[in-house]
């Protein structure tokens, strides 16, 4: 069975859906098969993305898929996933509650990258879903063992949306804000995601 990977965030129309397309062409690039989804905790079924992300995504030379549009988190759709990934800690206590059981797949995209980047050689094996479930058991109960760079992080972040949150594991939303802002979160976020495949790829 292909491994699944979920981008989870609030609408699903910004962060997640420009995660979702940079973790899909690096998962490739680096020779690993997964299914890779995104959706959003409050999202509106349907909703059409962020026109300011997508052009962003397009100077990167991807594309959202503009027939697909926001879709709702599910218990269900929970279920099924093998690592779940968000920008915020807000939608991994959020996800926690729909589903108890995600807890131990679910990680903000900075936490994961450099838990990630810890994982041991010996962690996994062929590259198949096994590989994948195997090594995010090890992330999971790395948690709180490995160190995380909070204050390069925390620098990175601090201003990206005034009174916005300066949570250094954290990609705040800019949905609302300037295409500065979307700029530096899809920067944030493509070094995230490029960190979390080099360190799953070994």
């Amino acid at each position: 069975m292909t491994a699944r990977v979920l981008v989870v965030c609030t609408a699903n129309v910004c962060r997640s859906r420009a995660a979702e397309e940079l973790l899909r062409e690096a998962l490739a690039g680096a020779g690993l098969a997964a299914l890779v989804g995104s959706a959003g905790v409050r999202a509106v079924t349907g909703a059409p993305v962020c026109a300011t992300m997508a052009r962003l995504l397009g100077e990167r030379g991807l594309r959202f898929d503009e027939a697909a549009g926001a879709r709702r988190v599910t218990s269900e759709l929970l279920q099924d996933q093998d690592l779940v990934l968000v920008p915020e800690r807000v939608h991994r206590a959020a996800l926690a509650r729909l589903l108890p059981a995600a807890r131990a797949r679910t990680f903000t995209v900075l936490e994961a990258a450099a838990l990630a980047e810890a994982l041991p050689g010996r962690v996994g094996g062929d590259p198949s879903r096994q590989r994948l479930l195997t090594q995010v058991a090890w992330m999971d109960h790395a948690r709180g063992k490995v160190d995380l760079p909070v204050g390069e992080v925390r620098q990175g972040l601090r201003g990206l949306i005034r009174g916005g949150p300066e949570d250094p594991l954290d990609v705040p939303d800019v949905h609302a804000g300037s295409l500065r802002d979307h700029r530096r979160a899809l920067e944030r976020l493509q070094d995230g995601v490029a960190r979390v495949v080099r360190g799953l790829a070994g």
